[in-house]
């Protein structure tokens, strides 16, 4: 899949294999979801292949693709829902990866229903509660940018107690 490449300044330079971007360390796009139901709490995936779990949207950023299509699109692709994010934070530089993040949330989701298989083994329902035990005391189950936003504090922002 080819990546934007961005300058340090988030500016568009080019596109490239998404593996020639990580290998090379260079600057790109991230896109996360963060989708709680009217419970408030946060639905978290399990992607095959992987023991973490993890946002139920975390991509990288496709060129000409825009960061609210990536979000909207893989949303309704693994759920067949189409859902109105709302910005949480926009273009956070992860210097560990050398990503320039976007968080996006959610709000009030019914009942989803899983359609594709093919990405996500498992999901689930989390509270605030068993999120911060879960992180805290299981990290290896927990991908990186779960880990991230926990750290950043932004994992339940503005959803309330």
């Amino acid at each position: 899949m080819l990546i934007e490449v961005l300058d340090k300044n988030a500016k568009p330079i080019g596109a490239l294999d998404e593996k020639d971007v990580h290998s090379q360390e260079l600057f790109h796009k991230r896109v996360l979801l963060l989708a709680y139901d009217k419970e408030k709490r946060i639905c978290l995936v399990r992607y095959n292949n992987s023991n973490a779990w993890d946002f139920v949207v975390n991509e990288h950023v496709p060129a000409f693709k825009s960061i609210e299509e990536v979000v909207v699109d893989s949303f309704k692709k693994r759920f067949g829902t189409f859902i109105s994010p709302k910005l949480l934070i926009k273009s956070y530089l992860d210097s560990k990866t050398k990503e320039f993040i976007t968080v996006f949330y959610t709000t009030n989701l019914k009942q989803l229903i899983l359609i594709d298989y093919s990405i996500i083994e498992d999901i689930a329902f989390v509270t605030r509660k068993d999120f911060n035990s879960a992180v805290t005391g299981f990290p290896q189950f927990c991908n990186y940018y779960l880990k991230l936003c926990y750290k950043l504090g932004i994992t339940f922002y503005g959803i309330g107690k």
